[in-house]
């Protein structure tokens, strides 16, 4: 069976919005986390980061622990995927939004994603690069 999707201004009383909305403090805090990364590289005018409630929300199961999960998905206002939040049963989370650009302070590099992580009040974010090829730079 395909996991459930609904944004989360789903009806009241419906237990996947309830699940979005109980997850928001901490989905808005890694969301916050990754427009910070973006701001100390002067990116954030490049790069929007939604708010929590323009995800949309699916449950799923860890096949791991069999534990329930939650994964929000973001997406441009053309439809393409720009990044997601995934918070595991174990109350941990994990994401990375698309970035797409040049590094600006160093040559060479790429900025592929930001990635954020967290767990409890634990909070962490950092930009993944790729080296560019040689003639690429």
């Amino acid at each position: 069976m395909p996991p459930e999707t609904r944004s989360v201004h789903a009806a009241a009383g419906d237990d996947l919005a309830a699940v979005a909305a109980a997850a928001a403090p901490m989905g808005e805090a890694l969301l916050a986390a990754a427009r910070n990364q973006l701001a100390r590289w002067q990116l954030d005018t490049r790069v929007r980061i939604p708010p929590w409630t323009d995800g949309r929300y699916t449950r799923h199961t860890d096949p791991a622990s069999g534990l329930p999960s939650l994964r929000a998905d973001f997406f441009s206002a053309g439809g393409q995927r720009k990044g997601h939040l995934l918070r595991h049963g174990d109350g941990s989370w994990y994401g990375e939004f698309e970035v797409c650009l040049s590094h600006p302070a160093r040559s060479g590099w790429w900025i592929e994603v930001v990635e954020v992580w967290g767990s409890g009040e634990t909070v962490k974010s950092e930009l993944r690069l790729l080296a560019l090829p040689d003639d690429a730079s």
